[in-house]
This record gives C-alpha cells, structure tokens and sequence, in this order.
C-alpha cells in the first residue's frame, strides 16, 4: 500500500472494504418486520458480535413517582449572595452624571477636557463654530477616535456641533 493510500485511509478518505458486506443485511422483509439478526431477539449474526445495550421499550420504565405534598424543607436555608447588605444600590447607567458636559474649543488644547471628560464616562458636546476650520477637522478626527477606542458613539447635533456618547458601562466594570 503506498503512503498517499495509507493518508487517504488515515484521514477516512479512501474506501472502506469493511462495509461491504453491510448491504442487505438488516434491511426490513417485504413483510414490515426486521431482518432475523434483529437485536431485540437478541439473535447474533456471524461475524460474533453483539448489540451494545438492550433496547428500552415504553413498558420497560418505571413512572415518575408523584411529588410528596407534605415536604418539610423549613431546615433548608439560603445561602446569602454576598456579605453587603442588600440595600446598596449602584447605577449601570451610561454616564456619570446625567448632563453632558458642553465645551466651546478654540484652539485644538482644548481637546484634553472633551478627552478627559469623556474618559469618565461623561458624555461631551463639543462646539467648534468659532475655531478655524483646520482645527475643528483635527478635534473631530481626535474625537471620533477617542469615541472608537472607548466603544462609543459620535453625533453631528448641528453645524460645528458634536456629541460624543460614551458606552454603557456593564456591572463588570466596578
């Protein structure tokens, strides 16, 4: 046998002259029965082998006992989820603080407090009406960058004005 042989039988892509002999064996009669090595009858064929496990019939399973009504678990107790008390409420909102956080840039210094603002999960709108038109395209590119690393969202509310919305925060992040 050679080596492409020997791959192609290794990987289950050559024939398989084991299942040859499969063809009529346990095919059903004309009758609608099963063949005589049927393995409910526990019949073998002649190769020796054997079936694996009996076949289980409807009346071979015991019913489902019924639920017993007068159960006393009274000594069964919850386990507490964790040592704080119950009361503490946290906020999973999107920001910190409900307002978003209004900046009027000039020049393109000013983008540290949208960054900064931002960064805690503030949302920010940003006004570059009175800057230059280089500098507003250079705190737009910023700003959408800033919103892209830190899964957020960017909205052109008007002419020159921007809200930047930072992302949900999910309970994982306290």
């Amino acid at each position: 046998m050679s080596f492409f042989r020997k791959a192609m039988d290794y990987l289950g892509l050559g024939e398989d002259d084991a299942y040859d002999d499969y063809d009529d064996q346990d095919a059903p009669d004309r009758a609608g029965g099963v063949s005589r090595s049927d393995p409910r009858r526990g019949d073998f064929d002649d190769t020796g082998s054997r079936p694996v496990a009996r076949q289980v019939t409807p009346r071979d399973t015991d019913p489902i006992p019924p639920r017993r009504v007068g159960v006393d678990d009274s000594s069964i107790l919850p386990r507490p989820v964790s040592g704080r008390p119950s009361s503490t409420v946290r906020t999973i909102g999107g920001s910190v603080q409900g307002e978003p956080h209004t900046v009027k840039a000039i020049r393109f210094n000013d983008i540290q407090e949208v960054a900064n603002r931002y960064r805690d999960g503030q949302p920010v709108i940003l006004n570059t009406e009175g800057c230059d038109d280089e500098v507003a395209r250079r705190m737009i590119d910023f700003s959408s960058g800033l919103c892209y690393a830190l899964h957020g969202k960017i909205e052109k509310v008007a002419r020159g004005v921007y809200l930047l919305k930072p992302a949900p925060r999910s309970s994982a992040d306290y």
